[in-house]
């Protein structure tokens, strides 16, 4: 690669010496370039783990339903974990196998699907489902804590009728 200096000396570099010390300047490239950083993600792997461990520690001491554990009658947090393992997955896959792909996004991103590459189409696709079911399973896991027995069905839209005679008391639910 061709290049010049401020003070108008031309010279040579390859493109991958030079690659490694460019940053895009949008912020969905800030983004990926802070988070590709091995030590941070190491950092954040201990401290996510530190901190689930505590509140797993302290949430089955409560006896709340939990996802997986003490379940609740919903599967839109299932079908979060599925969607997020599988995003994770193809993420991996398009750095491994087709990085000229992934370094192109990089440098010209986009949020919109349709506008990407099929490999890029079908992660953000991916993106966007974690979203919209992680806000479903927010709400789902919401409106089933609200009531005092556990939600017979997701599908089920009608409004919640609390019963007054029950004497046990409404535990939360954890995704």
């Amino acid at each position: 690669m061709h290049i010049a200096t401020e003070d108008y000396t031309f010279g040579w570099i390859h493109e991958s010496r030079l690659l490694k010390q460019v940053d895009p300047d949008d912020p969905i490239s800030q983004f990926i370039s802070l988070f590709s950083n091995m030590h941070l993600l190491i950092f954040l792997i201990v401290i996510s783990l530190i901190a689930v461990s505590y509140l797993m520690r302290k949430i089955l001491k409560q006896n709340a339903r939990i996802v997986h554990f003490n379940d609740i009658n919903s599967f839109y947090p299932t079908l979060l974990a599925v969607i997020v393992a599988a995003s994770a997955t193809f993420y991996a896959s398009i750095q491994l196998f087709a990085p000229e792909t992934w370094r192109e996004f990089y440098f010209h991103p986009s949020l919109n699907p349709f506008s990407q590459p099929v490999l890029l189409n079908i992660f953000l696709v991916l993106v966007w489902a974690m979203l919209i079911i992680a806000i479903a399973a927010f709400d789902d896991v919401r409106r089933c804590s609200s009531r005092a027995t556990p939600c017979s069905t997701s599908a089920d839209w009608r409004p919640s009728v609390r019963s007054t005679t029950s004497s046990s008391p409404s535990l939360p639910y954890i995704i």
